[in-house]
């Protein structure tokens, strides 16, 4: 999750995605970059961009903490992190 949390906002991380992508979408690096997205009743969600297979063309928006504030409750979604290794989609 730290390494989630530093990609909050962080246009290094935003330029470095971008470029690995290779082009299309927009300039500026912190629309790449991970956000946080106030949700209803004072709920959150960590979010980020990313590209099936890393074909712009498939783009999808991957959920990766979530707070629900009227029960407390935190949800930490961890299935794969990995930014560098090729895709592997079951739907392709």
């Amino acid at each position: 999750m730290q390494d989630e949390v530093a990609r909050l906002g962080n246009a290094d991380f935003g330029r470095e995605f971008r470029d690995g992508v290779g082009g299309g979408g927009p300039e500026d690096p912190l629309a790449w970059a991970n956000r946080c997205l106030d949700l209803p009743d004072e709920g959150w969600a960590v979010t980020g961009i990313r590209f099936r297979g890393r074909d712009t063309a498939r783009p999808f928006v991957d959920v990766v903490a979530t707070r629900d504030a009227q029960n407390g409750q935190a949800g930490l979604l961890m299935l794969n992190r990995d930014l560098e290794a090729e895709r592997v989609d079951a739907a392709q």
